[in-house]
């Protein structure tokens, strides 16, 4: 009796390439899967590849097909796959990287056999929301670990977690590890996770591990922007939970101290947590402050600084010594001759445009004057004017930015960008000197990207304070953390995004490239669409994801131009 022919559809690991193809499967090999990882012959290259479906038969005569030369080892299942076709399409990008992210980081030619814990106790705590209908978004407190949480999800069955970090992936699996539950950490652990275990825990890319008989999923920290994927396709770990769970209808749990817009738009229950377990939160009102117009060391932080017995981070995510200059003889901006941009001025004294990085001495154009008014100083400014404000020597104080090599945590006063709230150990205090630096960003999630800054200091200080120093202490998002109303500030935030049509609630893709003007010019012809574009750039905004989808997929790019699609950009 001669063996049925079998056919695999293999989608080659290979970069720039999104295109699949049939090859034959040989007599003596084993049972293939669809996610299979394989090595095949391509144009007379050995490559690797996916398996991603099984036909019947193929288009081509078999006698054309290549055999596969091996199959290297297990992928991601075909319940991922039809995912990752799905996300694709999604945020208008290729399959191959969403594959990748959802393969082990080596070979893994066999799974091992499960190993799930034999008693599952219920938390009641959760008993409500987990009987409610998918998806639910969790309001509670930054110092809540969620391991209550994940604990009553566990009960049910495997449980998926995302974090936004692996730090805090291995963090939440040593709390579950001690109540007793098998636990795999992403992305060293896939072949366990896989296999069979309690729980599955990682970062962003854990979302696309296959895991049998999954029965509830958990995003921590939903509104963390590292659960976005910054290069094309720019899926969001969040969206694909929910899409996921949707499809296998299970609970989804979308858990944070600030939930999004977005998850609010997803929610169909909500739970809601007490404001008490929140740090202390004080908002600064500089209008009301006699030093408001001179400078941005106000009377409450000169006070907060001179108490020696507190550890305080000072927040201002603005480098160098100034962000914005003015003539104090003739009042006119200090500004780049050669490009017009905004000049900033360098430790050593002189003049650098960030735009074009022209550099010239320190003295106005317009009338010659060396007298310089800082209407926004930067990080180095306010280290001397906090050095003289607090009375403590130098020593004492250390500036922190991204690329600060060390951070002396013998000193007491920090001063520096965001990056000082993952750098500092233990303080006491932390005080943005300017909130409306974040919250007047030009982009429409400004207030949701404050919120997380404000959720990452809560968490250093504990039972410590935050301080926002604010022109305008009116602001809902402000309001809301002063007297608990989160709930109402998401809400209120949900109505403005619906009224202009921004998402959730509309679409947004941003276009680069060097043919990104072309793009442009064509979708202009689409009246659902609304296109603005500079040198490389497009952004396109749409009354409704399909028809952005539905626009993006069918464009064209003329030879020898190259464009990248952001769907859902997160700063603009």
């Amino acid at each position: 009796m001669v063996p049925a022919i079998r056919i695999a559809r293999v989608l080659p690991n290979v970069t720039g390439l999104d295109r699949e193809f049939d090859y034959l499967v040989p007599h003596a090999m084993g049972p293939l899967a669809i996610g299979d990882l394989v090595r095949v012959v391509l144009h007379g290259r050995r490559v690797e590849g996916w398996i991603v479906d099984l036909p019947e038969s193929s288009a081509l005569a078999t006698s054309k097909l290549l055999p596969i030369e091996s199959r290297l080892g297990c992928g991601p299942s075909r319940e991922i796959v039809e995912l990752a076709r799905w996300a694709a399409h999604r945020w208008v990008g290729r399959l191959r990287p969403l594959l990748v992210a959802a393969s082990p980081a080596r070979r893994t030619p066999r799974l091992p056999a499960p190993r799930r814990s034999a008693q599952r106790a219920m938390v009641e705590e959760w008993s409500d929301v987990l009987a409610s209908e998918s998806p639910v978004v969790v309001q509670r407190s930054p110092q809540d670990n969620a391991v209550t949480l994940v604990a009553a999800l566990a009960a049910i069955g495997p449980t998926l977690v995302v974090a936004p970090t692996v730090a805090r992936a291995r963090e939440l699996a040593a709390h579950m590890r001690r109540l007793r539950m098998t636990t795999a950490v992403l992305p060293d652990e896939w072949a366990s996770a896989v296999g069979g275990v309690d729980v599955v825990i990682g970062a962003r890319s854990a979302v696309w591990t296959p895991i049998e008989g999954l029965t509830g999923i958990a995003v921590i920290d939903e509104h963390d922007d590292a659960l976005q994927e910054e290069r094309s396709p720019t899926w969001h770990a969040r969206e694909v939970a929910v899409e996921r769970a949707r499809r296998l209808a299970i609970p989804c749990v979308l858990f944070s101290p600030v939930p999004s817009v977005a998850a609010f738009a997803h929610a169909r229950s909500q739970s809601w947590g007490d404001r008490t377990a929140w740090p202390a939160i004080e908002v600064v009102d500089r209008t009301q402050d006699e030093r408001w117009s001179r400078s941005l060391v106000s009377s409450r932080l000169v006070e907060i600084v001179r108490d020696t017995s507190l550890r305080v981070i000072v927040v201002h995510n603005a480098k160098g010594r100034s962000q914005l200059l003015a003539c104090a003889q003739c009042r006119q901006l200090v500004t780049c001759e050669d490009c017009e941009g905004s000049m900033v001025l360098d430790d050593d004294g002189s003049l650098s445009c960030r735009r074009c990085r022209h550099r010239r001495p320190a003295v106005c154009v317009h009338c010659g004057s060396s007298s310089l008014a800082n209407l926004r100083p930067g990080v180095g400014k306010l280290v001397d004017d906090l050095v003289k404000a607090s009375g403590r020597i130098a020593a004492d104080v250390c500036a922190v930015t991204g690329t600060s090599s060390t951070v002396n945590q013998r000193c007491t006063l920090f001063i520096g960008t965001e990056a000082a709230l993952h750098r500092v150990e233990q303080p006491d205090v932390v005080v943005f000197i300017d909130i409306d630096q974040e919250l007047r960003a030009p982009r429409y999630r400004a207030s949701e990207i404050t919120a997380s800054l404000v959720v990452t200091a809560a968490r250093r200080v504990g039972a410590g304070r935050v301080v926002l120093q604010t022109h305008s202490p009116n602001h809902p998002l402000l309001r809301a953390l002063l007297d608990g109303g989160i709930e109402s500030y998401v809400q209120a935030e949900a109505k403005t995004r619906q009224m202009f049509g921004m998402p959730p609630y509309g679409a947004l893709a941003l276009i680069k490239g060097s043919g990104a003007q072309h793009v442009g010019a064509i979708l202009r012809g689409n009246m659902l669409i609304q296109v603005s574009t500079t040198e490389e750039e497009c952004l396109v905004k749409a009354s409704s994801p399909e028809v952005l989808f539905e626009a993006l997929h069918g464009m064209s790019v003329p030879k020898g131009t190259r464009v990248s699609v952001q769907v859902d950009p997160q700063r603009v």
